[in-house]
């Protein structure tokens, strides 16, 4: 489990190397903001695995999560949103509650701003990336900050920007077209 003093050490690498590009109004955040949204993005996790498991499916949305597999949904907003406003939702909204972050595996086609839509669900799709790419396909995504922080379908927290698949662990593994929804 990744401590505190190491998302921050993450988190200062990034903004040291650059990080990625993002909205002025995003970048003099802090770091504590970070923290409280990784804090979201692993009880949101724990929330769908526990839907998993009674339900052996994935959630269709986040809102199928509350309150039953997740209690506080204040969970689902990001503290950036909280401050500024500000959502990023790429069309991945969910339709019976407000979230600030986007579900990978929801049930919703894929929006005609990803790779120009598709009637494939975005789940169909994120299961043939998987198939691809591997368990390190987001599972939960937020936009909000200097990079996009990524909580993968196995678990795991990582930064990128807004195309996850391109950092050089997935990059290596396939080209683009080999996990690209159906139009």
């Amino acid at each position: 489990m990744m401590t505190v003093r190491f998302v921050a050490a993450v988190v200062a690498a990034l903004a040291a190397g650059g990080g990625c590009v993002s909205a002025p109004e995003r970048r003099d955040q802090s770091a504590s903001e970070e923290e409280e949204c990784i804090g979201h993005l692993r009880a949101i996790y724990e929330a769908i695995q526990a839907y998993r498991k009674g339900h052996q499916d994935l959630p269709g949305f986040l809102s199928d999560l509350v309150p039953a597999y997740l209690p506080n949904a204040d969970s689902l907003v990001c503290p950036v949103h909280r401050r500024t406003g500000v959502d990023q939702l790429y069309q991945l909204d969910d339709p019976h509650i407000y979230t600030s972050y986007t579900y990978e595996f929801s049930a919703r086609p894929v929006p005609t701003n990803i790779w120009g839509g598709s009637r494939m669900t975005m789940k169909a799709w994120r299961q043939r990336t998987m198939g691809v790419l591997g368990g390190g396909t987001p599972i939960v995504r937020c936009h909000l900050h200097k990079h996009v922080i990524n909580m993968s379908f196995d678990g795991e927290v990582y930064f990128s920007d807004t195309n996850w698949d391109r950092l050089p662990r997935f990059d290596e593994k396939a080209s683009r077209s080999d996990y690209r929804p159906d139009p």
